[in-house]
């Protein structure tokens, strides 16, 4: 899931792009926290992506272009395998509009290095199957004198006949504001919720006092810049009689995106979803 990118203070774009040619091999830290599930000749090392670029490999031989990531399941990214001994290394290239912002799992996270080498030997590859994917993260381009807050999509949730929780998480600190209003009445607004590294980065806000079985529209806002504007439904009175439909999944693993399966249910109307274990 890319994050949505308010801008709202500044953060220089960094050019740190070579060319596969002049890819130069580092020491970097390969921390092989891996899940050993048989012996095999070979291991996968699923490429990830987060924000708009690819990634590129010295050899040529485990490209992951953003495109083939948002393939879906079975894509080129997921099953990279490695074979034999493995010596690559891997440069994260943005798009137009990004910048590189740093690797998750392996090597520094940082926007100074766009590298992330490996240099593992055959016998090591060959006691596994599969490692965590090697993730390279984008963040986009800010105009001059802003400043970019990295923010997921918020998610909703604990609904009932008059309430419901809005959840963000932010990679930054944020003034968390939401919004809300039915049909043509004014806009209410909730008071500031602070985002920082003492909440974890997560702030939850409550809407309280709302109509039973009622559409409204809201919107979320971090420090003054709008982020997200939809729509929720409360429930039913729970005195009411009148049915209700929802849906319930689990075991969804980050990887097998799109997740057609969420797609299908929006397509159903439910008036809620329980989504119960190994969300990631």
């Amino acid at each position: 899931m890319i994050a949505r990118l308010l801008k709202t203070s500044a953060t220089p774009a960094i050019n740190s792009r070579v060319t596969r040619g002049k890819l130069v091999a580092r020491n970097a830290r390969f921390l092989l926290f891996v899940v050993a599930i048989g012996m095999g000749n070979g291991c996968k090392n699923p490429l990830e992506i987060f924000g708009e670029g690819d990634i590129y490999s010295a050899s040529g031989l485990h490209d992951c272009t953003l495109e083939e990531f948002n393939a879906g399941p079975g894509n080129q990214c997921i099953t990279n395998e490695v074979t034999g001994d493995f010596n690559e290394v891997y440069q994260a290239v943005p798009r137009s509009g990004w910048h590189f912002k740093g690797w998750r799992t392996y090597c520094a996270y940082n926007s100074l290095d766009d590298t992330c080498s490996f240099d593992i030997s055959a016998s090591t590859v060959a006691s596994y199957t599969s490692a965590p994917a090697l993730r390279a993260e984008f963040v986009e381009d800010c105009a001059e004198g802003e400043v970019c807050i990295e923010a997921l999509a918020p998610q909703l949730g604990a609904v009932t006949d008059s309430s419901i929780k809005i959840w963000q998480v932010t990679r930054g600190d944020a003034n968390f504001v939401v919004r809300y209003k039915t049909g043509t009445d004014p806009w209410s607004s909730t008071a500031p919720t602070i985002i920082d590294d003492s909440t974890g980065w997560v702030g939850t806000v409550p809407l309280t006092g709302l109509e039973p079985n009622t559409a409204y529209e809201y919107e979320t806002w971090l420090n003054g810049v709008l982020h997200t504007s939809a729509t929720f439904s409360t429930l039913p009175l729970s005195t009411s009689k009148a049915p209700l439909h929802f849906g319930f999944g689990t075991d969804f693993i980050h990887y097998y995106h799109p997740f057609t399966a969420l797609s299908a249910a929006a397509e159903k109307g439910f008036d809620f979803m329980l989504l119960i274990g190994d969300l990631i």
